[in-house]
């Protein structure tokens, strides 16, 4: 059997990494791996074969373009037979992981308060319960990982891609989504009050119960979403698309709603209490039961077969859309 080099070896070759800058962190780790691990120095490139988990673990992927902050990574992380990374309860403040390949690592659990993952590959990855405050996740590459129970307040996840991610049960207060693309992702119960979502796409996502108080969602769409019982209160939804959408009991009171569209979607139960839908649109939407007292219609277009919800000031101001045809109410 080839001698390879032992997971014990890893870690404290990356402890001693700590700090180092004149020379390639992963040829330092390697080298300083296979001398603790008693086979002989070589002169070449790091041999990721050699680590455990071969040619395909996560070892020889990641020091493959090892980084100080990897190197920090490597040295508290405990390595499982199969090559992957359990980073566990440790505690690391503001790590710097930008760029870094880290397809399939867990982050359970760990407190990563402030850390950089900006660009990087984070496929599949597990931060479920983590604690990720103040962190950057700018441009990084996040399909199917999971961040359920994560507290990421503040985070910025601004231009990822999160197809199929996970944040059930998150709090994500004040956290940036800003153009983000969160394709059949699932935020149930997720708390992402204040945050920031303008431009970002929400199509096919769940967020039933989930509660955006105060968010920005500028232009953001939600085509096909499910955000049943979610609460949007005072949210910023200028030109926002909830085409097709499930928004029955969805609270929007006070929210800024101009321009956005609501076509075709179920909004039974929804409250509109005072909100700002000026030039919104409705058309072949479903509103048994909805709530539009005090909200501003200005120029919206509005089922004609639901007038009765709306005041007689309401009714003046906004087209009544009825079998393709509108009539403007005088």
């Amino acid at each position: 059997m080839q001698p390879r080099i032992s997971k014990t070896a890893i870690r404290q070759a990356a402890r001693e990494a700590l700090g180092k800058t004149d020379w390639p962190i992963a040829c330092y780790i390697m080298d300083r791996a296979r001398e603790l691990s008693g086979l002989p120095a070589i002169d070449d490139n790091p041999q990721p074969d050699e680590l455990h988990g071969g040619p395909h673990g996560q070892l020889a992927e990641l020091l493959s373009s090892c980084s100080p902050g990897v190197a920090e990574l490597l040295s508290v992380a405990d390595i499982g037979d199969d090559g992957t990374l359990i980073i566990g309860e440790n505690r690391i403040d503001r790590i710097n992981l930008s760029g870094a390949r880290l397809n399939d690592v867990s982050f359970r659990d760990a407190r990563l308060y402030g850390a950089k993952f900006a660009r990087a590959n984070l496929r599949r990855a597990v931060f479920c319960h983590a604690r990720l405050a103040d962190s950057v996740f700018d441009g990084a590459a996040l399909n199917n990982a999971r961040f359920d129970g994560a507290l990421l307040r503040r985070a910025s996840l601004a231009h990822t891609t999160l197809i199929w991610s996970t944040f059930l049960d998150a709090d994500l207060t004040g956290a940036s989504f800003l153009e983000a693309s969160l394709y059949n992702a699932a935020l149930d119960r997720a708390v992402i009050d204040g945050a920031t979502l303008d431009g970002a796409t929400f199509n096919l996502a769940s967020l039933a119960g989930a509660s955006l108080r105060r968010a920005s969602l500028v232009n953001a769409s939600f085509r096909k979403a499910n955000l049943e019982d979610a609460a949007l209160s005072l949210a910023y939804l200028h030109k926002t698309q909830f085409l097709g959408a499930r928004l029955t009991r969805t609270v929007f009171v006070s929210a800024g709603a101009t321009k956005a569209r609501f076509d075709g979607a179920s909004l039974d139960g929804a409250d509109f209490s005072g909100a700002w839908l000026d030039g919104a649109t409705f058309d072949g939407a479903s509103l048994d039961g909805a709530k539009f007292e005090g909200a501003s219609l200005k120029g919206a277009r509005f089922p004609a077969n639901y007038d009765s919800l709306l005041s007689c000031e309401q009714l003046e101001s906004c087209t009544l859309v009825d079998l393709h045809r509108t009539k403007k109410q005088q």
